[in-house]
């Protein structure tokens, strides 16, 4: 499976933090924790892929299977980093 370059998935989560409603600050607001549960998730997603690798042959399927995950895992911790959260004192 080829995955794109995350420099192509990052423009979606960069916006400025200038609003003009209420609204916006709030859906800014739980967006920033949605970044925060994406980041903590995949922290554990990448922690098992390490401790998986320490138990899987590199020779076997299986290592090339969890080395895809942790990558794509990867990938998305990047994309999802790449937002910094500043609104209503929530900060990176």
């Amino acid at each position: 499976m080829q995955l794109r370059p995350a420099s192509k998935l990052k423009a979606p989560l960069e916006s400025s933090h200038n609003f003009k409603t209420p609204e916006a600050a709030t859906h800014s607001h739980a967006r920033c924790l949605l970044e925060h549960d994406l980041n903590n998730q995949l922290a554990i997603i990448l922690a098992h892929c390490d401790l998986l690798r320490t138990r899987v042959s590199v020779a076997t399927k299986g290592s090339q299977n969890v080395q895809a995950i942790r990558s794509a895992a990867e990938c998305i911790a990047e994309i999802v980093t790449t937002h910094q959260c500043t609104s209503k004192g929530i900060a990176r």
